[in-house]
């Protein structure tokens, strides 16, 4: 009870920690409360009892205060209040910055200061805030205007800021001449960041316009302009010029503004420079876990499997400690105008013991971490790029091509920025981590067209979309389910439901697969997506509408085609790949396909042969593995007069429904495919 009512007299508004809502601001019974100091000059301060809540029985029962309230109650020795120097007596100040004098009568060393300023016109605050411990004066600059302020003392809270004393308050007038000022923040910046701008003009200011030459926008008239965007590097001057309706002060701050660049991409790094870590490029080394273990670093080795040469590595296997984290930085790269930018690199793991785990991060940054994407979070158990098997007992070295493992990550939100990259191992002594060939791009747009036979309408010039209307085409692509091991980004490629409501000419008749190949070396597989292919043949991304991106630089490379149940094909040379791609179109003549009949000719255009039901690279009407079977199979396998409604492989035609005989039946266009006369015959998809 005591501690209840002692809070009132001291004007504690609500003296109970558990409101959140406590504001020792608030006034009672016409009088502001000045019993406390807190550290958020605005928010809620600490309360003088717990939850009103005690503690102890008989004579040791006793209320549960607040660390601060002792203090409130001079139970540990009131401090003594701050006495006012000057300006008080509201004296008339001429110029700026105003300084604010006062004594602090040898308070013990724990106990900060507070100063608050408020504007007489309208109790709004103007500053609020701590000065250090042996500070007797601060200087600020406000414009012109009646003032009051006040010195708060007080000891640490160890809930909510400063609990002490305050002066009652002092009064002052500003009448300054005009004077123009701002500031800035931050004053270095990369491009396509913004600052903030800080008018700090003092007199009676009532117009203010901005210039910003070099930024978005340049120019703002108002005390407070938004964030000025700079995109180009460069430095940058900025002019205020303020006005009282009698006269005007300006101020022309050169270089105001210092704006970075980043290194233009495409970019390429395989370390094999000879200085490690390459120019640009940063270390973070050394750096030990609990124990303060340390000695490790990223480094060059050399590495003879698969042609790699020079390869950065961890040597994990050596350390000893029991906890070792290390970071390789990149430079910033330009992504300013990187519509689809991209990282892809190579690494080699292996798992030391199931007791050992390491870890591999991957982040990418812009200048002040305003855009910040973890683009890689894997253990071990992810890593590893061998069988899967421990490594004991002898480090790891990776001796073949396929311990390397190739990751490509599109960087969708660092469109706009300047991006650095960190590549971060921590290990726990276990096994040698290697990285090599990290190469930054901005990706490119595949612009094709291709028909396929099934759904074709010769009359129209279009194929059918039978299959969306039926409600029948998935969500999901199909490929994965298939046992099509996907390269690159490509994989689990989704679209949403409204895609499938388009009719018309751009209306989904199914999935197609995508797969960009090495321009020498054809049967390589550098990349591949699934697509959305258009009864107008138009193959389109998820969206439905725009072009496929794809995450290879601009460049030239073969590109195929393929279907669930059509031969694909190929260009017969590479084509130039790049975000502004002509149209490549697999059903024009004049469009060149690698190997032999790798298409139909049919009414003037080039179609995909339908029928590969198994989806082995090849039509066949009998034998093993031959594509006729399946069909009588789906059907029921007794009757083939049967027919089967559903999304499945042996419905060639693409009309929702699978039929062994009768009319537009799937097992007919087999055997006119490989020939129509000898049911032997075979026809082989001409791609490598």
């Amino acid at each position: 009870m005591y501690g209840h009512e002692v809070g009132h007299i001291f004007h504690a508004f609500d003296e109970y920690s558990s409101s959140t809502s406590s504001n020792c601001t608030r006034s009672f019974n016409g009088r502001v409360n000045s019993n406390y100091q807190g550290a958020p000059c605005s928010g809620a301060s600490a309360c003088v009892m717990i939850n009103n809540a005690f503690s102890g029985s008989g004579a040791t029962r006793q209320w549960n205060l607040c660390s601060h309230t002792p203090y409130h109650l001079g139970w540990q020795g009131m401090v003594a209040p701050a006495a006012f120097v000057s300006p008080i007596n509201d004296v008339v100040l001429t110029q700026n910055p105003v300084v604010l004098r006062f004594l602090r009568n040898t308070p013990p060393p724990n106990v900060s200061t507070y100063i608050k300023v408020f504007d007489r016109s309208n109790g709004a605050e103007v500053f609020c805030g701590s000065v250090p411990s042996s500070a007797d004066s601060l200087a600020l600059n406000v414009v012109n205007g009646q003032y009051r302020w006040s010195v708060g003392l007080g000891v640490p809270s160890d809930v909510s800021g400063y609990a002490g004393v305050i002066t009652d308050s002092a009064d002052f007038t500003v009448n300054a001449p005009l004077n123009a000022d701002f500031n800035r923040s931050p004053a270095v910046l990369c491009a396509g960041g913004d600052v903030l701008f800080t008018d700090m003009s003092t007199g009676a200011p009532s117009l203010w316009t901005w210039a910003f030459p070099g930024g978005t926008p340049n120019a703002w008239t108002g005390q407070d302009p938004p964030a000025i965007i700079y995109s180009v590097p460069g430095v940058y001057n900025v002019t205020l010029t303020v006005g009282d309706g009698l006269t005007t002060d300006d101020r022309v701050w050169t270089g105001a503004v210092t704006v970075t660049g980043g290194q233009p991409i495409p970019m390429l790094e395989p370390f094999e420079g000879g200085v490690f870590p390459p120019a640009g490029w940063s270390l973070q080394g050394g750096i030990g876990g609990p124990g303060g273990q340390g000695g490790i670093s990223w480094q060059t080795v050399v590495t003879s499997s698969c042609a790699q040469g020079i390869s950065a590595w961890v040597d994990g296997y050596g350390f000893t400690g029991s906890f070792g984290y290390t970071v390789l930085r990149s430079p910033y790269f330009d992504l300013l105008n990187t519509v689809d930018p991209y990282l892809t690199f190579k690494h080699s793991y292996a798992r030391e013991s199931v007791a050992v785990t390491e870890f591999f991060y991957v982040q990418a940054h812009d200048c002040d971490f305003g855009y910040s994407q973890q683009l890689v979070s894997g253990s071990s158990f992810q890593a590893w790029t061998n069988d899967g098997s421990f490594v004991s007992g002898q480090p790891w070295v990776p001796i073949a091509c396929d311990q390397w493992r190739t990751t490509l990550l599109a960087m969708n939100g660092a469109t706009g920025h300047l991006a650095q990259f960190e590549f971060s191992m921590q290990t726990q002594g276990g096994q040698n981590f290697y990285l090599d060939d990290v190469q930054v791009f901005g990706g490119s747009r595949l612009n094709l067209r291709t028909l396929l036979e099934g759904p074709y309408d010769a009359q129209a010039q279009l194929m059918r979309d039978d299959l969306r209307l039926a409600g029948l085409v998935p969500l999901l692509e199909p490929f994965t389910a298939m046992g099509y091991a996907f390269k690159g980004e490509g994989g689990g490629e989704t679209m949403a439901a409204p895609v499938l409501l388009v009719s018309g000419n751009d209306a989904i008749v199914d999935w197609v697969l995508v797969e960009i190949r090495d321009a020498l070396v054809p049967a390589t597989i550098l990349t591949s997506r699934a697509a959305l292919l258009q009864r107008d043949g138009d193959i389109v991304d998820l969206d439905g509408t725009s072009l496929v991106r794809v995450g290879v630089p601009a460049g030239n490379y073969h590109i195929a085609v393929r279907h669930r149940n059509h031969l694909g094909c190929m260009t017969a040379s590479p084509v130039l790949v790049s975000p502004t791609m002509p149209l490549l179109d697999f059903s024009s003549t004049s469009t060149l396909a690698y190997g032999t009949d790798a298409r139909k000719l049919s009414g003037g255009k080039e179609l995909l042969w339908m029928g590969d039901v198994v989806w082995d690279r090849t039509l066949k009407y009998i034998g093993s593995t031959n594509d006729r079977d399946p069909i009588l199979v789906r059907v029921g396998g007794l009757i083939p007069t049967n027919t089967a409604l559903g999304y499945y492989p042996e419905d060639a035609t693409l009309d929702g429904v699978v039929k062994y005989v009768g009319g537009s039946n799937d097992r007919d266009p087999i055997l006119v495919n490989i020939g129509g006369s000898i049911p032997t015959a075979t026809r082989v998809e001409q791609i490598p």
